[in-house]
């Protein structure tokens, strides 16, 4: 049934190193309030760095009921001894059921995405980049 479904972010504070940090994870669940899903990357226990930003829902897909398009944040994971490693990084583009929390791969994470705009259909039409000095640091520009 269509609109059964209710997509939402979360936000908190956590503290990590006696520094206060922000983050947020996407939730799907429905209207009656079963069937939660977290629709938000998630991390290992392996993890090679922190990843606070949960993603956003980009793309309702209203022609495919439950299920959405949205950003989502990676983070490189490694185990010592092991052959088995995640080298994604940065900001992709997910195609995830909301109901099921299936996930396909629309854009492959880079680390220097910042932001993605589809058509309201389901492409993704626009990307931007952070544009980075020479020295590494963000310059305050996207392309």
């Amino acid at each position: 049934m269509a609109g059964d479904r209710l997509t939402c972010s979360a936000f908190g504070v956590t503290e990590l190193d006696d520094r206060l940090l922000d983050f947020s994870a996407v939730i799907a669940v429905d209207a009656a309030g079963g069937n939660q899903k977290v629709l938000s990357a998630r991390r290992g226990g392996d993890a090679l760095g922190v990843g606070l930003r949960g993603g956003s829902v980009i793309d309702l897909l209203p022609d495919e009921n439950g299920t959405v398009l949205m950003t989502r944040s990676y983070v490189p994971e490694a185990r010592i001894g092991s052959l088995v490693e995640k080298r994604l990084q940065g900001l992709g583009v997910d195609r995830i059921n909301t109901r099921t929390g299936s996930v396909g791969r629309v854009e492959t994470p880079r680390a220097d995405e910042v932001e993605y705009i589809t058509n309201g259909r389901g492409k993704v039409r626009i990307m931007g980049l952070q544009v980075i000095s020479g020295t590494g640091y963000a310059r305050g520009a996207v392309r």
